[in-house]
């Protein structure tokens, strides 16, 4: 494999500053890997490789000339199939959306564009966004990069995959209970899910809205700060986003421990918990304290009730968001029903897959009065 794809984000823009290799030569680099894995890992549902060179001779271009350069000029970038892309399909890995084109592209693709990166295609995921193992997808199993016989991981399998086999340095996912972070843990990426409210979530396609959240997934710690500095702060569009704070988020690392202190909830080391990630988690904890971090047991006792709300919240939201999935508006459509309620149903029932319907029908049943 070549050692070019194997950079972070940090490494390639230095490299692109001394003129190692252009920016279409790294993505011509990721191109033929994608073209190489993807048969059999199922990570991406479109490559955009015509725009993408086109638009990396533009920034080499730019280079040539000493013009100003963006912070993140000449960077591929993968983005999770739920988060709108103006011109190119964002399906939600569902035949509900196998056509759909958005006219506009979200906050945070616009923001990317803003900074310099190239958009190379969009990364499979589990439909909607329901599901944690890559099995959900409307279109295509996703594989671990490290072992195909095993999960991925969801719901954002597709870009911790192709992370993970350096189809590009760094995607972005969505997280709603786990879907970054899960994945990126199954696919030896670095993957967070930012505060809520952190990163604009314009043109994602919604789960459940009080718990979804965009974030980057990166090949080191480093090149995730760098990817949240350019998608973070305040959107008009979204007034849940927050007002950006005044430092880079890159600016952190690396600095001194000895003012933090780590709390280490007693409840989770108390439960069901794998005994080698047991001893990977307090192994790390033992390093912050040799660094100078102060470490604190606490106690969080409604963790037990954490999962079963986690499910009656974003079964809810799924079930009132997607509502406005139902043939008339967009969407796919059963044609040929006599009246509006067989036109719902025909067209519901083909457009959805099973995780999605039983997530919407548990929601239904829980918004209902009574229950």
């Amino acid at each position: 494999m070549s050692e070019l794809i194997k950079k972070g984000i940090g490494a390639h823009l230095a490299s692109l500053k001394l003129g190692e290799y252009s920016a279409e030569e790294l993505m011509r680099a990721y191109i033929a890997r994608i073209a190489q894995k993807d048969g059999y890992l199922g990570a991406m549902l479109a490559v955009d490789a015509e725009r993408a060179i086109c638009e990396a001779r533009a920034s080499d271009v730019k280079r040539a000339r000493g013009d100003a350069l963006s912070a993140l000029e000449g960077i591929p970038i993968i983005i999770k199939d739920n988060i709108c892309t103006a011109g190119i399909k964002t399906t939600c890995a569902s035949k509900m959306l196998e056509d759909y084109i958005p006219p506009y592209d979200a906050t945070v693709v616009e923001r990317l564009r803003g900074a310099g990166a190239i958009m190379l295609g969009k990364a499979n995921m589990d439909e909607f966004a329901m599901g944690s193992t890559g099995e959900c997808s409307a279109f295509r199993l996703i594989r671990n990069p490290i072992d195909g016989a095993r999960s991925a991981g969801g719901s954002s399998g597709g870009s911790a995959s192709a992370v993970g086999a350096y189809y590009a340095p760094c995607a972005l996912g969505t997280d709603t209970g786990g879907s970054i972070r899960q994945p990126a843990a199954f696919c030896g990426v670095v993957g967070m899910k930012p505060t809520y409210g952190t990163v604009s979530r314009y043109g994602l396609v919604a789960f459940a809205s009080s718990l979804d959240q965009i974030g980057p997934m990166t090949v080191g710690v480093r090149d995730n700060a760098l990817l949240l500095d350019a998608i973070a702060g305040r959107d008009e569009k979204d007034a849940t986003s927050l007002t950006p704070r005044c430092r880079s988020f890159a600016e952190d690392i690396g600095k001194d421990v000895k003012q933090i202190r780590i709390g280490l909830p007693k409840e989770l080391f108390e439960g069901d918990i794998a005994d080698d990630v047991k001893r990977a988690v307090l192994s790390a904890a033992d390093r912050y304290a040799d660094m100078g971090a102060e470490l604190v047991e606490i106690s969080l006792p409604s963790l037990e009730y954490s999962l079963a709300v986690y499910y009656i919240i974003s079964s809810a939201e799924a079930s009132s968001n997607l509502a406005r999935f139902d043939g008339v508006r967009y969407g796919l459509r059963v044609d040929g029903e006599a009246g509006i309620d067989d036109l719902y149903k025909s067209s519901r029932s083909c457009g959805f897959g099973a995780e999605v319907k039983r997530r919407i029908m548990f929601g239904t049943f829980v918004l209902s009065e009574g229950h």
